[in-house]
């Protein structure tokens, strides 16, 4: 996650660097807001919930402001993980909650890499190929 960060503020755009700041922000907002041991993930982490919501939103935004097309697949992960919080409605596992809540930010963080190394790419290429369609 940090080295997604810091490749980020190297390399990415506006999009790129609020995403991963958000991303980061809610990993540790979600780690303080754990229940007790003996009552964790076996009910509705609601505060993990509403931290997992503020990134969603974050992440709304960005896909709302930006032209490109990754910041719509982080929402697409972000609304998988809030629907994995109400697996305790289901009676399941406490692990399967667990597992439904965080493994889905590995996705999000390799897609997010990828849009960092991609940044600026497409740009200067569009821009060769409009120069190139005006002189053809």
């Amino acid at each position: 996650m940090w080295a997604v960060f810091f490749y980020g503020f190297r390399r990415g755009g506006w999009a790129e660097k609020v995403a991963i700041s958000s991303i980061i922000i809610n990993a540790y907002v979600s780690a303080l807001t754990i229940s007790a041991e003996d009552s964790m993930y076996r009910q509705v982490e609601v505060r993990m919930l509403m931290a997992d919501i503020a990134l969603l939103l974050a992440l709304m935004i960005i896909a709302f402001t930006s032209r490109k097309f990754w910041p719509l697949w982080l929402v697409a992960f972000q609304g998988i993980t809030i629907m994995a919080h109400f697996a305790p409605r289901l009676h399941l596992m406490p692990a399967i909650y667990y597992n439904a809540v965080s493994l889905w930010s590995y996705p999000m963080l390799f897609v997010l890499a990828v849009a960092i190394r991609n940044h600026g790419r497409f740009s200067s290429g569009s821009a060769h190929l409009s120069k190139g369609r005006a002189t053809g």
